[in-house]
């Protein structure tokens, strides 16, 4: 008896069909090509660590090239667009809504427009608010400890 198996997709498998159907949502909503995504992300990914790192230049490139920050970092925008972006836009009337931590939110009224939707969107993935985050700062210095 000849049996056949299925190949089952593994996690990292999962998580980046997941990010990658983000990131194309998020350049449809944005009129952005894959490229320009990229190029913002890495952008403020260079600013981020010169920022956290200004006068230590050997640290900053060692994060720079480390595949566990750049996963953490990749990591963290993703959910920051599933949270924080993607979750808010095409609300167009105001009312009771359920926010991602299961709370119910008020919404208010707004006009949505592609200039507003940008606006939000750099100002989520913006260097000086990760910079200020205590969330994503406590991750960083996590990750600090696993790559030095």
């Amino acid at each position: 008896m000849k049996t056949t198996t299925t190949k089952k997709q593994t996690h990292i498998a999962k998580v980046r069909a997941t990010h990658q159907t983000q990131k194309e949502r998020v350049c449809e909503i944005l009129n952005w090509s894959e490229e320009r995504y990229a190029d913002h992300q890495f952008e403020v990914y260079l600013k981020v660590l010169n920022k956290l790192h200004i006068g230590c230049p050997l640290i900053e490139q060692r994060l720079a090239y480390s595949s566990v920050f750049r996963g953490f970092f990749n990591n963290e925008w993703e959910r920051r667009n599933r949270e924080e972006f993607l979750s808010i836009v095409g609300v167009q009337d105001g009312g009771l809504c359920i926010n991602v931590n299961g709370a119910i939110d008020f919404l208010e009224e707004r006009k949505e427009t592609d200039d507003y939707n940008y606006q939000e969107y750099i100002f989520l993935h913006s260097a000086d608010r990760l910079c200020q985050d205590h969330e994503f700062l406590t991750a960083h210095e996590y990750i600090m400890d696993l790559v030095f």
